[in-house]
């Protein structure tokens, strides 16, 4: 919790994990010894694109996070085809790393704000 945003980000996490069936997630562990060093969790969004909302893995391991992406994305049925990855937060790396999946479209993000006159 020592980044802005992560405790929401935590109650988000544990709020899914406790409701997981009843929210629709279909999800991936990704296990080395014994050990869970990452996990991922999505849902789908429409009849053709599936959405990845929570990807996180120990980066102490090397590769845990390009791992679980790749057999999550094998796991997900064939009837989708496309992966929403969501955004990248203006984070450099996550930007290069989703940048180096090949993205078949890119959406720009904009936020509205209602202002009262």
């Amino acid at each position: 919790d020592q980044q802005e945003g992560t405790g929401n980000e935590r109650r988000a996490l544990i709020y899914a994990l406790h409701n997981f069936e009843a929210l629709g997630l279909t999800g991936g562990i990704l296990h080395v010894n014994s050990k869970i060093v990452a996990f991922t969790f999505g849902m789908p969004i429409n009849h053709e694109t599936f959405g990845v909302h929570v990807e996180k893995a120990d980066t102490s391991i090397e590769g845990a996070y390009a791992m679980i992406n790749y057999e999550f994305a094998g796991h997900i049925p064939e009837q989708y085809i496309y992966i929403n990855r969501e955004e990248d937060l203006g984070i450099p790396g996550l930007r290069k790393a989703k940048l180096s999946y090949h993205p078949t479209i890119l959406l720009e993000k904009n936020v509205a704000i209602l202002h009262h006159v």
